[in-house]
């Protein structure tokens, strides 16, 4: 989709609709938004993996793997019931 709005903006240049400079500027923009690509774009998953051990014993008791989609999900769920603090 990215190389179809590129090529929108390479015509509206070609055309004369807009300047090389705007269309430079819409392109570098363009290019910004790729990069911030949300999780759910990417390749590959990302997780939270959550280990606990014990300290007497040094065996791990709990292993939780969580992605970290749902872990935005449940802080930005959370945030709502936070009060306000001003710092």
């Amino acid at each position: 989709m990215a190389l179809d709005e590129r090529m929108k903006i390479l015509k509206m240049i070609e055309e004369g609709k807009i300047t090389a400079e705007e269309g430079t500027r819409l392109l570098e923009a363009l290019g910004k938004q790729r990069r911030k690509r949300p999780e759910s774009e990417t390749d590959e998953p990302r997780w939270l993996r959550v280990r606990v051990t014990d300290i007497d014993s040094g065996k791990e008791s709990v292993r939780v793997n969580l992605p970290l989609s749902l872990v935005n999900v449940g802080l930005r769920m959370g945030a709502r019931f936070v009060p306000d603090i001003d710092q």
